[in-house]
């Protein structure tokens, strides 16, 4: 069911190197780049890989905030006393921190930080979805309020606009939570519990696969879908094909991963822009969806490069090199292509900023920040 040291050191000065040597050739229309590093503000290697996402964004003022887990107790473990805890770094457009808090959080759960359309802070974390009320007086005494439970098995989507969030919880009755945000955020609950659900086509009304203010969308076999929020029965079969992962970009563009591609395609099935990539590169965005801009008019695609396969000896294809490619959907070009480590250890992930100026890229315990230069037309029609 879709909701499914030193030695560190080394490697992380020599990734660095290698990617500013990168930077050299890349294109990068202003060059202004700021990097930052988590151990100083406590980041330690994961006990494993985890599922812990999503873990950076970008606010409204081009400020980047960072999550990560780290352990803090080894005694007795309670639910109020956890043994990990939830840190969240926010860093200004020049790099510097601004703002340092802490959840504690159970290791059996997952943790993640969300931003509303006011860049109010929502952090996943100890099995609920908690809002930051923040206090202008004491920016380092804000109060976390609880929103939602949330439970491992809960699964969180959230609108282009950051203005909804929409919270699949398998265990609850009902299992929807629909999430209005504002300076006062709205909840409407909906959805059908598991025990009354009678087939696949049903199911799919409690975690669509992307979802705008208006809408949720699922694909079903290929075959996407839409209905207005918790309200299931009104849905409709949209007259397009969307293999492969896809998000919504607005209710009338989408931004599918082909494998070998991207597309934007229209809602009635009207392909609007296809980039082209080099010999032996795809999208990949199965673990890394697809980012997109606040009106949906740039997008920030994960591109590998795949080498040495060969189907008939049945060999798999190896990692040759990895990007970040940034498109102006409207234009209909490629604005900057900015490269990443080949491999990474612990934790990759990616945020482009509401208005498409900026694009932040965590890999393990290093974050840069790419001003991409030129802001994103409003609108796409």
């Amino acid at each position: 069911m879709y909701p499914g040291l030193r030695k560190w050191n080394v490697w992380i000065l020599l990734a660095t190197l290698a990617c500013t040597a990168q930077f050299a050739s890349a294109q990068s229309p202003t060059g202004n780049i700021v990097v930052l590093k988590l151990r100083t503000f406590g980041w330690e290697p994961p006990e494993s890989r985890g599922i812990d996402t999503p873990s950076i964004a970008i606010d409204h003022k081009d400020r980047v905030l960072v999550g990560f887990t780290v352990r803090e107790r080894n005694g007795l473990v309670t639910r109020n006393q956890p043994s990990l805890s939830f840190h969240i770094v926010r860093f200004s457009p020049d790099g510097k921190a601004d703002l340092s808090l802490s959840l504690p959080t159970n290791a059996a759960g997952r943790t993640g930080i969300y931003l509303s359309d006011t860049d109010q802070i929502i952090a996943r974390a100890n099995n609920s979805l908690q809002l930051l009320q923040e206090d202008e007086g004491n920016p380092q005494g804000g109060i976390w309020k609880i929103l939602a439970p949330c439970t491992a098995r809960g699964h969180v989507t959230q609108s282009h606009s950051r203005q909804t969030l929409h919270l699949y919880t398998e265990d609850a009755d009902p299992p929807v939570t629909l999430i209005r945000l504002s300076q006062q955020p709205g909840l409407q609950s909906c959805g059908k519990a598991h025990q009354f659900i009678k087939s696949v086509e049903d199911s799919i009304q409690n975690f669509p696969q992307s979802i705008t203010d208006e809408y949720a969308y699922f694909s079903l076999d290929g075959d996407p879908y839409r209905w207005p929020h918790c309200d299931y029965e009104h849905r409709v079969q949209l007259p397009l094909r969307v293999p492969g992962r896809w998000v919504v970009l607005t209710n009338e563009l989408f931004a599918l991963d082909t494998r070998t591609g991207v597309e934007v395609i229209s809602s009635s099935g009207h392909v609007r822009f296809r980039p082209d990539m080099a010999k032996h590169e795809s999208a990949d965005s199965l673990w890394e969806p697809i980012r997109a801009s606040e009106r949906g008019d740039r997008i920030a695609v994960h591109v590998r490069t795949l080498r040495g396969g060969n189907r008939t000896l049945d060999i798999g294809s190896h990692v040759t090199a990895r990007r970040i490619a940034v498109y102006d959907v409207e234009a209909g070009k490629e604005v900057a292509s900015i490269p990443a480590s080949v491999k990474y250890h612990y934790r990759f992930a990616f945020d482009l900023s509401p208005d498409g100026r900026r694009l932040a890229i965590l890999e393990d315990d290093v974050v840069r920040v790419v001003d991409l230069g030129g802001v994103a037309k409003s609108g796409v029609h």
